[in-house]
């Protein structure tokens, strides 16, 4: 059962993970797509949608990013 915000990334992160693994394409984080889409995220989407295959850009005060480190 999914209980903080922090869970919903990290599920998210794994799905994520599958979806490549099942496409054989290379695990990478940055080519990540879902990941902002949670209902909330303020991380900047246009932002991040330029930066596909890039390192993505937080918002600190994102109540499901905010805990990621840089």
């Amino acid at each position: 059962m999914l209980k903080q915000s922090k869970d919903y990334v990290d599920k998210v992160r794994e799905l994520e993970f599958k979806l490549q693994d099942n496409w054989n394409l290379p695990k990478d984080i940055n080519y990540h797509t879902y990941w902002d889409k949670l209902y909330g995220c303020e991380c900047p989407k246009m932002d991040n949608s330029e930066r596909f295959g890039y390192p993505k850009i937080i918002n600190m005060s994102c109540k499901y990013h905010k805990y990621i480190k840089k």
